[in-house]
């Protein structure tokens, strides 16, 4: 408990203020105390027993009260609305040329859709997290990381599968923290390991392609020598 006139902290005897004189629990007067101590931010406390919780707080840790995030699971969906309105938009805009489609340019509206993906908070609730993390592994195209089928995509899947990679190694993380020890938290590593394992598979597809024409032709060399050596 603290004194609402100084700030000075209270024990829980005290029925004034030892620094003011302030009585315990009496309101703040106007103009009295500026300049001292300030506290700023809000303390989220459990609705069931009223302990103050951290950050990351999936349930409460002396009663064990499970937190759901109302708004959060709201803003995911408000998430899903914006970006199919930007997606609408996409035709609306600005044409581009053969060259910038060549050159996989991103426009506007593809700039406009990632910023709102990069900018989009990770959830703190493991229901919603886990949900988050559902979302951004089931938007990204994995032929967006192949060099080799990357060029039969827009410039737009590219990029969303980019930023959609950047939040699902974001989410993971902070799963790691939120879900730390919880049977939910192997979900959430399963979706993650699977979607890595995919993205880096077309990463080095351009190298697998390399390697096997390589031997090809190694193969071919050796058997045209082989077969020049045998008929001389």
């Amino acid at each position: 408990m603290f004194c609402a006139q100084c700030g000075k902290q209270l024990n829980d005897d005290d029925r004034f203020c030892p620094r003011c004189g302030k009585p315990a629990g009496a309101p703040a007067q106007s103009g009295l105390g500026k300049g001292r101590e300030q506290w700023e931010g809000t303390v989220f406390k459990c609705p069931r027993c009223g302990e103050v919780l951290d950050a990351f707080s999936a349930a409460c840790p002396s009663c064990g009260f499970e937190l759901r995030d109302a708004k959060a699971t709201t803003s995911l969906n408000d998430l899903s609305l914006k970006l199919q309105e930007i997606t609408a938009s996409a035709g609306k805009g600005v044409k581009q040329t053969l060259f910038e489609r060549l050159r996989h340019d991103t426009t506007e509206v593809d700039n406009r859709a990632v910023a709102l993906i990069k900018a989009f908070p990770i959830p703190n609730t493991k229901e919603d997290l886990i949900e988050f993390i559902i979302m951004s592994a089931a938007n990204i195209n994995i032929d967006a990381f192949n060099e080799m089928k990357r060029g039969n995509l827009s410039s737009s899947e590219i990029a969303m599968s980019n930023a959609w990679l950047s939040k699902l190694e974001q989410a993971y993380r902070k799963a790691s923290i939120v879900l730390d020890g919880e049977a939910s938290f192997a979900k959430a590593k399963e979706i993650y390991d699977s979607t890595m394992k995919k993205v880096i598979s077309a990463r080095h597809a351009v190298v697998r392609f390399w390697i096997v024409l390589g031997l090809v032709w190694a193969g071919i060399i050796l058997f045209c020598l082989f077969m020049a050596a045998v008929s001389s």
